[in-house]
């Protein structure tokens, strides 16, 4: 394998860069600029193999698209911590990255028949009640939706000082008593 130097003779910071440029988002990006050449003969082949069968599909005007996806480490890592809880445009981030993976899990059903190495790229997906959940909570800036909840106030979406400030128009449901424990802890845990 080459060092440092090696890569620079090759240019290889050059070739990444150009290659970079056609990924789909920042992350795509990011892998490509850390791929590193290899001097495993069985895996370089298996990887020529995969990408004939992604040519192929190109030149017969079938190929895949890749979905560009948001940044979640920091949202993750924050999950790891018991009682965590994250912002809205951590949780839009999420939904982002779920909606991304559907549709790519989708590409690459669809080529599986002509492309059966690509197809192993597929990842079992999250139940679809969570990617639900959050399009019915928050709207595409990171915002509460008064869909979020049957308890947030319609007409200041998930703020009720904002909702005694527009008025009477303006409404927040009460949660029930014992909200928060017991059954009705699930069931808030469900929404």
């Amino acid at each position: 394998m080459a060092d440092d130097d090696g890569f620079e003779a090759l240019e290889l910071a050059t070739v990444l860069e150009r290659v970079a440029a056609y990924a789909a988002g920042p992350l795509g990006r990011e892998a490509v600029l850390a791929r590193r050449p290899s001097d495993d003969v069985a895996w370089i082949a298996g990887e020529l193999q995969t990408v004939a069968e992604l040519a192929r599909l190109i030149r017969d005007n079938r190929g895949i698209t890749a979905e560009p996806v948001p940044e979640i480490d920091s949202a993750l890592s924050r999950l790891r911590v018991g009682g965590s809880v994250l912002e809205g445009s951590q949780l839009l981030a999420i939904r982002r990255t779920l909606v991304a993976a559907r549709l790519v899990v989708a590409e690459l059903k669809r080529v599986a028949p002509d492309a059966p190495r690509t197809a192993l790229y597929q990842r079992p997906l999250p139940d679809k009640s969570l990617e639900r959940r959050l399009t019915l909570a928050f709207d595409d800036d990171g915002q509460l939706l008064d869909s979020a909840s049957p308890y947030s106030c319609r007409g200041a979406p998930g703020n009720p000082r904002r909702a005694r400030a527009a008025g009477p128009e303006a409404r927040c449901d009460a949660p029930p008593s014992g909200w928060g424990r017991g059954r009705h802890a699930a069931r808030r845990a469900a929404m």
